[in-house]
This record gives C-alpha cells, structure tokens and sequence, in this order.
C-alpha cells in the first residue's frame, strides 16, 4: 500500500473546534468549568483577584512551555527529519493554541494549576509561628526536616513571578501530568502534520514514544503535594496541638489539608480545592470530622480568603453558627463524596438533576 497523501494526512490532523465540545456528558462540570475559566482568561464576567489571575496563568503557562520543550526534544531525537520543521516552529505555538483554546484544558487539569496558584500566594513565611514550631519539630527527625524543606521550596515556587510561558518545573499529580503532556502533543503533532515533513505513521509512533518516555521520568511525589502529605502521615497523632494547627491555619494552609485529607481518607488535592473555591460546607465538615480545634477551623477560613472567587468576611458569624449547629454524622455525609471517582460523582448529581426534575 502506499504511503498516505499529503492531503489524507491533513485531514485527520486534529480538529480544535470539535474538541471544544465537553466530553463526559456532564453539564454541571461542564458549566462550572466555562466559568471558571472565563475568570482566568478574557471575559465580561468580574474576576478573581489580579494575582490569582496571573498566577493560574503563570502556572498553565510554564507547565505547557516546559512539556511543549520537552516534546520538542525528545521528538527530534527518536525522528531527526522533523527538527527542521520543529525550528521553524514558534517556541510559544502549543502556549499560543491553548490560550486561545482555554476549553481544550480539562476541568480536573485546570483545578490543579488554580491550586497551584492558590497555594503559592498562601505559601507562609520562613519566619512566621507556623515555621518556628515545625523547624522545632524537625531538629530532632532529619527525615521531617527533608520534606519540610521540599514543601517550602515547592510551594514557594509555585509562587513564581515569572514570564507567562517560561518554563517551570512540572509537579503535578500524575494524571494531570498525563493530560498535559498528551494535550501538548495533539497540538505540536498537528503543526508538524500540516507541514508534510515526515509520513504519518512515524509521526504518530514517534510522538506517542516521546510522551511515554517523558512520564516514565515523572514523579508526583517529588513536589509539595506528595511532601505535604508525607509529613501528614508522619506526624498525625504525635506532633500535632492546637498551637501548631491554629498556626498552619494561618500559614500553613498546604500542610493543613495534607492532615484534614489524612484524617478523613479524602484526596488531598480535592480538600484543597473545596478551600480555595468557597465550598464552605464542605471545609466546615471536613474540619468537624478531622476533630480540628474551632479556632483552627474558623481561621483557616479567614486567612484563605485572598485567593477566593469571593470574600467571606461578611459571612463569617453565619459560619462560625454553622460550624457549631454542624454534628459529626451531618458532616461526614459532606465529606463523603470527596473520596469517591469524579466521574461517578458527576454521574450522581446528573443523575439526581433529572430525577429533581
């Protein structure tokens, strides 16, 4: 048989407007998803903050430019006939297509760069109480001092005032780094389809080896997710007063999810994100069945307001009424969920959605 024509190739080069379309029959992610990202990117809709802005979009950008590279690299080393064609290519095209395709990043991926953001402005400082009783805690175990030190030098990374699309480091879960690295690549193979510089088929093959090689070297436990939680695990039960969670409530807002998801078997990434987006009842159970001080629970409220769609000083005494009134079984009903698959969660509201209606 012979080799495909250039014209066959192009057509079944991706289509960005069809992948637009949301996927997973979910209308109520759906929804939430077009307005969360119409916060970030140009939109009539108010805002969030100027630096939660910048730093969500610092945080998709560096992420895409350092993927974009590492493609890039990796490509031309397995299939050397496309380096003239990757030269030629803009460094910022992958960036310059999602951009201007912010539908094309997934609910789940664009939850963990606003995280990202989010945690980067909470990062506390080096000199703050927070810091003071962990450095304390940390003499005698250098273990602890270890992840300590991961967690604040990757948290405060994730705090970076860079350029947009400079490259940073890529500490994402795994399945997020999973999505991203195969978005970046639908959008850079398709620029190298439409210039005929190599057949399809080796194309493809060589693509698809260059985004296995480039996971196998992912490790999501190198970053301050996976350090937050370690530390969680290690010091629940024997290093953790009142005193200390009262100050990670103010300053130590990572770590503190990291103890809240230990103690109520929910995925830390899903109790940082019920805090930075306002899920207030969710926090508040979350606090009631982790057993943590009502001091530590209503500052921790307080002080994340700075990277919230909305501030909730005005609420806070109807919060602090809830959270009291809030029983143990009530609040393990709200926690629930947390640990359960996004896809059966999604299929559950839809599910409830029409039999409401």
């Amino acid at each position: 048989m012979s080799d495909p024509s250039p014209r066959n190739d192009r057509a079944i080069a991706l289509d960005l407007n069809s992948l637009a379309l949301p996927l997973d029959g979910s209308f109520q992610r759906a929804s939430a998803h077009a307005v969360s990202l119409s916060r970030f990117f140009p939109s009539p809709l108010p805002p969030w903050s100027d630096a939660m802005v910048m730093r969500t979009r610092r945080q998709v950008g560096g992420c895409v430019a350092a993927v974009d590279a590492a493609l890039r690299q990796d490509m031309s080393r397995r299939l050397p006939q496309i380096e003239p064609a990757l030269e030629t290519l803009a460094s910022g095209h992958v960036w310059s297509v999602i951009s201007q395709h912010p539908e094309l990043i997934s609910p789940a991926l664009f939850a963990q760069f606003r995280l990202r953001a989010a945690m980067g402005l909470l990062s506390g400082s080096e000199d703050g109480e927070a810091a003071r009783l962990l450095h304390g805690l940390a003499q005698d175990d250098p273990t602890i001092a270890g992840q300590l030190a991961t967690l604040v030098t990757t948290q405060a990374r994730w705090n970076d005032r860079g350029v947009e699309d400079a490259p940073i480091v890529t500490d994402l879960p795994a399945v997020a780094m999973e999505e991203l690295v195969s978005l970046c690549c639908a959008v850079l193979v398709q620029a190298l389809m439409s210039s005929d510089i190599a057949p399809v088929d080796r194309l493809l093959d060589c693509a698809n080896h260059s985004c296995d090689a480039i996971l196998a070297r992912h490790d999501e436990e190198a970053g301050a997710l996976g350090a937050a939680a370690w530390l969680a695990r290690a010091m629940d039960g024997r290093m953790l007063d009142d005193a200390l969670l009262c100050a990670l409530a103010q300053e130590g807002q990572l770590l503190l999810c990291a103890i809240l998801a230990q103690r109520c078997a929910a995925p830390l990434d899903q109790v940082g994100l019920a805090l930075v987006d306002g899920r207030d009842d969710v926090m508040l159970a979350l606090c009631k069945v982790a057993d943590l001080p009502d001091e530590a629970a209503i500052l921790l409220q307080m002080y994340v307001d700075p990277v919230r769609p909305t501030p909730r000083d005005a609420a806070l005494a109807a919060m602090i009424d809830r959270y009291e009134a809030m029983t143990v079984e009530e609040a393990r009903a709200l926690v629930a969920p947390l640990a359960l698959p996004a896809n059966l969660t999604d299929k559950m509201v839809l599910i409830g959605m029409k039999a409401s209606g």
